[in-house]
């Protein structure tokens, strides 16, 4: 009875049980926290304590406990900057992925493979002066190890990953062309069209032939005005608690939400937390937010996961 209430005890709204080395958080597909083990996909742990290298030690495994991801971390919060090599399993135990990253970008050689084993894709990712990643096709092949490309990283393919089958081309590394994706789930063909690796526009055909064309495949949520306008907004309405004030009571809180396709936002939840005055500060300041500019894919509205830190200080 004593174990089950200190169970239950440590709980938290941010699915967080605090241990003295680790944190665990139960998540759902697209990087979602949930509040317990039976809604979430898999569990992610991070340590408290930093290691021999200086990292902080990231496992996840699946409900079956089974691993599925290892790695290391600059930073022990909900969502880990990576660092060094990322090792990802799929569910029968083979690995999915080799991943290197740097300050959190992916930079270097990555590995993918298929359930079976064979390689999927190889890629060597590199971080521009914008600090984003940029990547470049090594090779490329098909689930029984067909290589599609040359020595030169150029080459046409065709292969079926997941529910899609996807064509197309590469020149020396970077997309280029049409490429043609088939979604069997969803019954929609899409093309978009690249130059030495620069997206230039694609257009959707959905199942029931209505065709919608687009610049831009992902736009990510945003507060309306921006960064400047959401510091203005946090500047207007956050009241620093009284008793945190007196108690000299500071920190940063990390909220996790999704951004809905209307731009309202819901499951707005603490991942880590200051104090229970702070944390129910941020949550409610966040909560009175007006409405973002939902994200897109393919021009559709789409709900995304954000992570949200607030900073506390006097």
């Amino acid at each position: 009875m004593k174990k089950l209430f200190l169970l239950n005890f440590y709980i938290l709204l941010a699915s967080q049980i605090f241990a003295q080395e680790k944190t665990t958080y139960y998540i759902k597909e697209q990087n979602r926290p949930v509040s317990n083990l039976d809604s979430a996909d898999y569990i992610r742990t991070i340590a408290n304590y930093k290691n021999n290298e200086g990292l902080y030690d990231v496992f996840e495994y699946y409900k079956d406990n089974s691993k599925k991801r290892i790695g290391n971390s600059l930073k022990n919060t909900f969502s880990p900057e990576y660092s060094g090599n990322v090792l990802s399993y799929y569910k029968n135990g083979n690995k999915q992925s080799v991943e290197n990253y740097t300050k959190g970008k992916k930079n270097g050689i990555s590995n993918y493979f298929y359930q079976n084993g064979n390689l999927k894709k190889k890629i060597e990712f590199s971080v521009n002066e914008k600090k984003e990643e940029v990547e470049l096709m090594i090779q490329i092949a098909d689930s029984l190890g067909k290589n599609f490309l040359d020595e030169t990283s150029s080459g046409r393919f065709k292969i079926i990953d997941g529910n899609n089958e996807i064509e197309g081309e590469y020149l020396n590394g970077n997309k280029n062309g049409v490429f043609k994706t088939h979604d069997f789930n969803l019954n929609e063909d899409y093309l978009d069209e690249y130059k030495n690796g620069e997206y230039i526009k694609g257009k959707t055909t959905d199942s029931s032939g209505k065709e919608i064309e687009y610049n831009k495949l992902f736009v990510l949520p945003t507060f309306k005005g921006g960064l400047q306008a959401f510091g203005k907004f946090l500047s207007k309405n956050l009241e620093y608690p009284d008793i945190s004030r007196r108690n000299k009571t500071q920190g940063r809180v990390y909220l996790s939400f999704v951004v809905e396709k209307d731009g309202s936002l819901s499951e707005i939840k603490v991942l880590k937390g200051v104090s229970s005055e702070i944390d129910t500060e941020a949550l409610r300041v966040l909560n009175i937010s007006p409405n973002w500019t939902s994200g897109t894919y393919r021009s559709k509205p789409i709900r995304v996961s954000y992570t949200l830190p607030i900073s506390f200080q006097l």
